[in-house]
């Protein structure tokens, strides 16, 4: 199973947090419906319409996503 935790240690720097809140700014900004984020090992979905953000394991998990609100990831993504 996925964790926020997971996806954190391995993915997640300076750089990829801010190309992440890029992402999510310029989503909200221009209204749009979804976007995508492919990383090493991880993808991210965002959904801006219903405020969802859904965290692929491209190699082990890719049919047992984590799905959380939008809210809770910019909160994990900020803490580390």
């Amino acid at each position: 199973m996925i964790t926020i935790k997971d996806f954190i240690a391995e993915e997640v720097n300076n750089n990829i947090r801010n190309a992440i809140l890029i992402t999510i700014e310029q989503g909200k900004a221009l209204n749009k419906y979804n976007d995508e984020l492919v990383f090493n090992r991880y993808s991210l979905e965002f959904l801006f319409q219903q405020n969802v953000v859904i965290i692929y394991d491209d190699i082990f998990t890719e049919y047992d996503p984590l799905k959380i609100t939008l809210d809770e990831f910019l909160k994990a993504i900020s803490n580390c």
